[in-house]
């Protein structure tokens, strides 16, 4: 046997021993735009933000504020399952000490306690008697103590990056992330309006 086969049979044996340690990253999928976040309906102001008020109140959302006045509706999300509301790309880590296959945001959930904050905004302007505006827009937290920025933050539309060099500080791989929305609230919402067209 020649040096070059002894010396990957000797690393073929040494990755056997170890337990084949491996970690992967796939990207999340692709970002979504923003364009379809406002529309217009031939509904009267009263019409539309009854419908608006009564379809956040009982979907997934908690009803932070809200102002009939003028037009404004707040609304919380995401206290749990982040995969959900951002997509961050996914994980694949099988060692000796961690096997987990999934989203990238439960891994941060599960094993560095990450939290995510989500904010929809709801804003309904009367146009004419019966032409009414309404807009929508996310606003994503996510706190996590394994990645840098602790702290991620983006709106509907949009994408931020983190680098994942706390998790991976003894290799001396520093790899970043992309995170955007999946658009589940964003289209909870745009599905409620589209009832009103």
């Amino acid at each position: 046997m020649n040096s070059f086969s002894k010396l990957v049979l000797t690393n073929l044996v040494l990755l056997a021993l170890g337990g084949l340690a491996t970690e992967s990253h796939a990207s999340p999928a692709k970002e979504h735009n923003k364009k379809h976040l406002s529309a217009t309906v031939n509904k009267s102001y009263d019409t539309t933000w009854e419908a608006m008020f009564r379809h956040a109140s009982a979907s997934f959302f908690v009803l932070e504020d809200f102002d009939k006045s003028s037009g404004l509706i707040i609304l919380s999300f995401g206290a749990s399952n982040a995969h959900q509301y951002i997509d961050c790309g996914r994980m694949n880590k099988n060692s000796a000490e961690l096997k987990y296959k999934g989203p990238y945001t439960s891994f941060l959930e599960q094993y560095a306690g990450a939290k995510l904050r989500g904010k929809m905004s709801i804003v309904i302007t009367e146009l004419l008697p019966k032409k009414t505006g309404i807009r929508i827009n996310g606003k994503y937290e996510f706190a996590s103590k394994l990645t840098e920025p602790a702290l991620l933050t983006f709106d509907s539309g949009y994408s931020a990056t983190i680098s994942v060099s706390k998790e991976q500080a003894e290799t001396g791989i520093i790899e970043t992330k992309t995170c955007h929305s999946t658009n589940k609230a964003e289209n909870n919402l745009m599905q409620a309006i589209n009832l009103l067209k």
